[in-house]
């Protein structure tokens, strides 16, 4: 399936993982934080990340999306 990809961060994309196209099953779906990355992006306002959720606010946030 091709989806657009939204970024929360702006900058410039360095590199794909050419991974995710040729494998995905073992990547994203079985392997999120290791072989499951995107992109790698030179950040242009590092100061973005600061605006990120943690993992367990994701989490809840997605909890609350379900329920409703």
């Amino acid at each position: 399936m091709n989806i657009e990809l939204l970024a929360p961060v702006s900058g410039t994309v360095l590199q794909n993982n050419d991974e995710l196209i040729t494998d995905p099953e073992s990547t994203i779906n079985r392997s999120p934080y290791v072989k499951g990355w995107v992109q790698v992006i030179q950040l242009r306002k590092p100061e973005e990340l600061k605006e990120l959720l943690t993992p367990d606010e994701y989490i809840s946030y997605n909890a609350k999306i379900i329920v409703e």
